[in-house]
């Protein structure tokens, strides 16, 4: 009988993964082309995301890849960030916004990776092999949108000033979805969570040279392994094959699957049709959480014209106690001066029934059960000092994807990078009622664009009457008039549909301490 040693068993280890490597890569390019910029990262402003909820109402599994266009290659160029952004992201939310699933028909809205590559590279990368930043990439698409395939084709290294962009082919916004050391499970559960609400992922991840065994040899050296017994691994990325790391890569994840391979997140590279399966591969949840290190998550403009509902949220208030938080009852009531005909000059107020007692512990939930730049203010018992108390911090972001539920009081944002990187009423953050008797005022905003909500609560302490009256007088035109807003008689919530005037829906909690 012959032995092998642990050291030639360990070198034949080594040549088996150089095989496989080889194979996976002949015939295939596999270029990447993503700069890593941890400092940029962090100044982006992160999702809101309430961990003890959000993650347990997820379904089992989500796929986009109906909507994903034909995968194609970068072939040599450094050009991933444009198709990761461009090609994928922004062509995927059209094809959802249009509710397109047709390949063919998707193939003809397809954006450009091309244009939007050579609008933010480097000015001497005129080979197009420098590579570029993913967070450039999405302001770009914020700020300025980007061209079709069609008005520039792939590949094509010339700056194209001249294309006209479509304003409709610009983002609204973007965020990032989670800090650079953050717990494994919250980066699962806030990219599994954006992809619940329908967009897809853009995510920059550190590779290892084992992605190209994915390859059209390295898969028909798989299904020789299959074929003989082995592991049924088709499709799935082993960044663990490899014994030392590559460079940096973006690719969109497009979809999840709880029992796939113990739970993987499902991606469109852009490495061309004969790598992976068709363009797509997976990735283990733990392998997903160990190499990517940025996740974006963009949105396109809320359509306010639409028959559809455009907005709607409902707030709950819960006196706090050791045991469990009880929902206090309300009374709704119009407040601001004017009459029914003078609806600009009145607004839908919901008043807790009873008054409280100062030393009272209590907290809010709101469901947003659709996208909206979300902001909350808060008006002492003087009503003299108005504070803005959601997003707590510039490092959360304001908008707050649909089907969400957010909890305040909440800690510090999540860029600190903390392991617990926000605290929630569940784990005893509440509000305490003190000061002098009177009333406490909470208002809610759900809009449509981003506000600059520093310059409102500058010009409500610089303004003066009761709190009603100058959030009507500062906010103005803004606000959506309450007559064409659904409010709920039962519950503090509306619903916002159809063609309205103004794009902020204010819903203003008020509560009698004593």
């Amino acid at each position: 009988m012959e032995t092998t040693s642990p050291r030639s068993g360990s070198k034949m280890t080594r040549y088996f993964l150089w095989l496989v490597g080889w194979l996976g890569t002949a015939g295939v390019l596999c270029a990447q082309g993503m700069k890593f910029d941890d400092s940029t990262y962090r100044k982006v402003p992160q999702k809101y995301t309430y961990r003890a909820t959000d993650a347990a109402r997820l379904p089992p599994r989500v796929d986009l890849s109906m909507y994903v266009p034909s995968a194609m290659s970068q072939g040599k160029l450094g050009t991933c960030v444009g198709f990761s952004t461009a090609y994928y992201m922004r062509t995927i939310l059209e094809a959802i916004r249009l509710g397109m699933t047709d390949r063919a028909a998707i193939d003809t809205i397809r954006f450009s990776p091309s244009y939007l590559y050579n609008a933010i590279k480097d000015e001497d990368d005129s080979d197009c092999l420098g590579g570029t930043d993913l967070d450039v990439a999405l302001t770009y698409l914020k700020q300025h949108g980007v061209a079709r395939l069609s008005q520039q084709p792939y590949p094509d290294c010339e700056v194209r000033n001249e294309l006209a962009l479509a304003s409709q082919s610009k983002i609204m916004d973007y965020i990032r979805l989670f800090g650079l050391s953050e717990r494994p499970e919250s980066i699962v559960n806030a990219t599994r969570k954006a992809l619940f609400e329908k967009t897809p992922v853009v995510i920059g991840f550190q590779t290892t040279p084992s992605l190209k065994n994915l390859g059209i040899w390295g898969r028909l050296w798989r299904w020789i392994v299959r074929l003989f017994g082995g592991e049924d691994d088709r499709g799935l990325w082993k960044p663990a094959d490899s014994d030392r790391l590559g460079g940096g890569h973006a690719i969109c994840v497009v979809g999840y699957d709880d029992e796939k391979f113990g739970g993987a997140f499902r991606a469109v590279n852009s490495w061309g049709k004969s790598w992976g399966e068709e363009g797509f591969f997976w990735i283990r949840y733990s392998d997903y959480s160990t190499y990517t290190k940025y996740g974006y998550q963009a949105y396109l403009p809320i359509e306010s014209d639409s028959a559809e509902v455009t907005l709607s949220g409902q707030v709950s208030v819960l006196h706090a106690t050791f045991v469990t938080g009880n929902e206090v009852p309300f009374l709704r009531s119009l407040e601001g001066k004017g009459t029914q005909s003078n609806g600009d000059e009145q607004m839908v107020a919901y008043t807790l029934r009873d008054a409280l007692p100062i030393g009272s512990n209590f907290y809010f939930t709101a469901n947003v059960d659709r996208l909206s730049y979300v902001y909350v203010l808060a008006a002492s018992a003087s009503e003299l000092h108005t504070e803005k108390i959601f997003p707590i911090s510039d490092t959360i972001s304001p908008i707050v994807g649909a089907n969400t539920k957010l909890v305040l009081p909440s800690d510090k944002a999540p860029d600190l990078d903390l392991q617990n990187p926000l605290m929630m009423p569940a784990d005893g953050l509440v509000y305490t009622l003190v000061g002098e008797p009177g009333t406490e005022y909470w208002l809610f905003l759900f809009s449509e664009k981003a506000l600059d909500i520093d310059e409102y609560v500058y010009d409500l302490n610089e303004s003066e009457g009761n709190f009603t009256s100058r959030v009507l007088k500062v906010f103005g035109k803004d606000l959506v008039p309450y007559q064409q807003v659904e409010y709920d008689a039962r519950k503090m919530g509306f619903v916002l549909r159809g063609q309205h005037e103004g794009y902020i829906v204010p819903l203003l909690v008020g509560l009698q301490q004593k």
